[in-house]
């Protein structure tokens, strides 16, 4: 007699961190969003900082939460500038699911210093805009994410 266990459940990351379906379809997060995220107990902050290419630069940050005793990460980005299209994002963060999890999950970073590089990062990006008027914040149109 063969005992078949059901196979477990696929837990998405957009049902752990309680995604919208725009905000799941389309990879992005309102600031308010990200902040509630960011700010929730459940959520752990492996790792942050700037992430540069040829296009330009944003700042990072790999969070995390765990349900049913798995743990899912996202990584969010945002306030940095696309120099291609002279744009900056200041109140919107992609998203995506990073892959190594096991290495992530070894790292930790105090939510406190966290919060310290978001308030210096956005500080330098309202500066930068200020300072280049040809540049503007970048719009959100064409879909609403909720909290906005």
């Amino acid at each position: 007699m063969s005992h078949e266990h059901p196979a477990p459940r696929l837990i998405r990351v957009s049902e752990i961190f309680q995604l919208t379906e725009p905000e799941a379809r389309y990879y992005r997060l309102s600031d308010s969003r990200f902040q509630a995220i960011f700010e929730d107990e459940h959520t752990l902050i492996h790792a942050a900082g700037l992430q540069g290419n040829h296009y330009g630069e944003c700042l990072s940050i790999t969070l995390s939460r765990v349900k049913a005793a798995a743990r899912c990460a996202l990584t969010v980005y945002g306030l940095g500038v696309d120099r291609e299209r002279d744009v900056w994002f200041t109140d919107e963060w992609y998203w995506y699911e990073p892959h190594r999890l096991d290495r992530i999950v070894q790292q930790h970073l105090p939510k406190i210093l966290a919060r310290e590089l978001i308030e210096a990062r956005r500080k330098r990006v309202e500066h930068a805009v200020h300072d280049n008027p040809r540049w503007f914040p970048r719009i959100i149109h064409n879909y609403r994410l909720s909290g906005s």
